[in-house]
């Protein structure tokens, strides 16, 4: 059967979210949605208990025992989907209630590819931030929502990639965290072999997006709500624990160690990772020249700025000159703009409405499904 959109949803190890989210996905009331869970985890008995008690044609399961990259694990995730439009999240993400309207919407008007504003969901049991050790009771957090739309051009949006070093997605067409057509994303698996080129699925696919789409859609209202739990990477984020050699990072494709660009230093960051799967979705679809305009001096400042107690270990040994009149000038910028958002969040409280006590992520969507305005979307 083939369905309108296909939710799909790698994942390893982490059924206390995934199957939170598979309970809520699973009210989702339309023939038109398939769920599809690609499945690396070690013991998947948990997984086969609670399809035993939910027999719906339209959740697709895959198990692999074999171990796989992030990359490998998505890749077959996509080719395993039967949907013409694909949506990507993570085992602790989730999706609005309306998703569906949302694709026949995009069909309607020829619109490729779609992100929209993202609220985020801290699971219980993380810390707030690094600042703020105490553990949460569950925490959702967004801002009023506008109801816009408006088209982004996808040759801005690499440019400002390639300007800031690889190291923000912001203006980027996505599939991870955003909607996107199969027509396009089989444009990137023709040429490349891959959907996602690089040891990033996120920053790789949305790299390559840009290569074959002219524009993206982005409307100021949820589509995705992006979650943050104790064993995911974005979890890990937020306590600064996502700091290794890339040779100890096992999630990495094999050859990432291997073939690595020489001007990004040796360690998996935030700022590193996406880099180097920037770089290296350029290289995979034939736009190589792109890589003389990469501001590698911003990503350096920019590891600075995040990781500052890590710097010296980060660049020891480092071939390339870093600290130049750039990177200063650089360096003073970012940690500027960090230092204002952090008191713009923390002390101001600014924009942003914080729900605390919200159990998982069924909760989390039908707090922010309340508070929008049905009447403002454009479909």
């Amino acid at each position: 059967m083939n369905y309108l959109l296909s939710v799909i949803i790698p994942t390893k190890n982490r059924y206390n979210t995934l199957l939170p989210l598979l309970e809520y996905l699973l009210t989702i009331d339309s023939n038109s949605i398939e769920i599809l869970v690609q499945d690396n985890s070690d013991d998947n008995k948990k997984m086969l208990k609670f399809l035993s008690h939910n027999k719906v044609t339209r959740l697709s399961y895959y198990h692999s025992e074999e171990a796989l990259s992030q990359t490998g694990n998505s890749d077959r995730a996509v080719l395993n989907s039967k949907g013409e439009y694909i949506c990507f999240i993570g085992d602790d993400d989730g999706v609005m209630p309306y998703i569906v309207d949302v694709v026949k919407w995009m069909k309607k008007k020829a619109i490729e590819s779609i992100k929209g504003y993202k609220p985020f969901y801290v699971w219980p049991g993380l810390p707030t931030s690094i600042l703020d050790p105490k553990m949460t009771t569950g925490n959702l957090k967004y801002r009023e929502f506008g109801y816009s739309v408006k088209k982004h051009s996808t040759k801005k949006g690499l440019e400002y990639l390639l300007n800031k070093g690889g190291t923000n997605i912001d203006f980027l067409p996505c599939l991870y965290h955003g909607i996107t057509s199969r027509r396009a994303l089989d444009k990137i698996y023709a040429k490349a072999g891959s959907f996602f080129p690089g040891p990033s699925p996120d920053m790789a696919n949305a790299t390559a997006l840009c290569i074959y789409l002219d524009e993206y859609t982005y409307v100021d209202f949820p589509v995705v709500v992006s979650g943050r739990s104790l064993s995911s990477i974005a979890g890990q984020g937020v306590l600064h624990k996502h700091i290794s050699k890339i040779e100890d990072v096992t999630h990495l494709p094999k050859n990432t160690a291997e073939y690595w660009e020489e001007r990004i230093p040796r360690y998996w960051t935030g700022e590193t990772i996406w880099a180097e799967s920037a770089i290296k979705a350029l290289r995979a679809n034939g736009f190589e020249d792109k890589i003389d305009t990469f501001n590698f001096t911003y990503m350096y400042a920019k590891i600075h700025v995040f990781h500052f107690k890590l710097r010296t270990k980060i660049f020891e040994n480092f071939p390339f000159k870093v600290y130049k009149t750039s990177f200063y000038f650089s360096f003073a910028s970012q940690f500027y703009v960090r230092f204002y958002r952090l008191f713009k969040a923390r002390i101001l409280k600014k924009g942003t409405i914080v729900q605390q006590n919200v159990k998982d992520i069924g909760q989390a969507i039908t707090v922010l499904n309340d508070k929008v305005e049905k009447t403002k979307l454009p479909f």
